[in-house]
């Protein structure tokens, strides 16, 4: 088809416009792509406007964010084989002292000082889940009978889970392979746990200086062990910190017990509810409307 060399140009920007690009099938949903048609006119006009395109929103961009921050399967730090030690259900951020005697402690803290630490269960039977924490050999001596026991402080640090069976190492120590819990935080998780910073200022007005502490300060103390609260994006975490809050150590006595039931629960929307039932019951009690105990 032969054609005048202005038409031929009309004819091309006419068939550009109609071949824009749709946007892609895996955008998020907000990402909206406007390709503007070229000028049907005889003749090409330079100011043409250009195809505009509007960014993603915030929420686009803190979902990417949740995304790229999700290790990838190359990326997982494999199964860890360390020493488990079962004392006390702890959580990250937690401290917990106590006193031995037994000289295998001194070798692990002098060696790496990581140590997976697990709690009972209501039954009894240990927990799959715990926390891998730093055993520290703390300041002082306390003399117990008939033996000198040394001061020691377990700091937990992160979520995590038993990935297969246990054994007895080196010395009678019990060795098992753990690793860390990969929370999958959808949507509905942040939204739910945005929930959360307001019923945490409302516990700590209620709490902090009040006569449910043990001693002056406690809550404070718990605080600063514990770091800054993490935002709802991060829910898993979020529900964990909330959860060493009201459920410190050593405890305040103010809240059910619910530490082995967030390290336990099989996902992030279920941690949230253990965390929401725990401390909306302990506002209810200190605040005298429905006491627990």
């Amino acid at each position: 088809m032969f054609l005048p060399p202005m038409r031929r140009a009309a004819w091309a920007i006419r068939a550009i416009g109609a071949a824009a690009p749709a946007p892609p099938a895996t955008a998020p949903r907000s990402w909206t792509w406007v390709a503007q048609r070229a000028s049907s006119s005889s003749s090409f006009s330079s100011s043409s406007p250009a195809p505009e395109l509007q960014l993603p929103s915030e929420e686009d961009l803190l979902a990417i964010g949740r995304l790229l921050s999700r290790p990838s399967e190359a990326e997982k730090r494999p199964p860890t084989m360390m020493p488990l030690l079962t004392v006390d259900a702890m959580l990250p951020g937690q401290r917990l002292r106590f006193n031995s005697a037994d000289t295998r402690l001194q070798k692990l803290a002098a060696e790496n000082g990581e140590v997976g630490v697990l709690g009972g269960s209501p039954l009894g039977r240990p927990l799959s889940c715990g926390v891998v924490a730093q055993l520290t050999l703390s300041s002082g001596v306390a003399t117990g009978s008939n033996v000198a026991e040394l001061e020691w402080a377990l700091r937990g640090l992160r979520h995590m889970k038993l990935a297969g069976p246990s054994a007895l190492g080196k010395e009678g120590l019990v060795m098992g392979q753990v690793e860390l819990v990969d929370d999958v935080v959808t949507e509905a998780d942040v939204a739910e746990a945005r929930r959360l910073p307001p019923l945490v200022a409302e516990w700590r007005g209620l709490v902090e200086g009040s006569r449910f502490e043990r001693f002056e300060g406690q809550v404070q103390g718990v605080l600063e062990d514990l770091g800054p609260m993490p935002p709802p994006e991060a829910a898993g975490r979020l529900a964990l910190w909330v959860a060493a809050l009201i459920n410190p150590l050593p405890a305040l006595g103010v809240a059910y017990e619910i530490r082995p039931a967030a390290l336990e629960a099989p996902s992030v929307a279920e941690r949230l509810k253990v965390v929401f039932d725990g401390i909306e019951a302990s506002i209810g009690h200190v605040s005298g409307r429905e006491p627990l105990f």
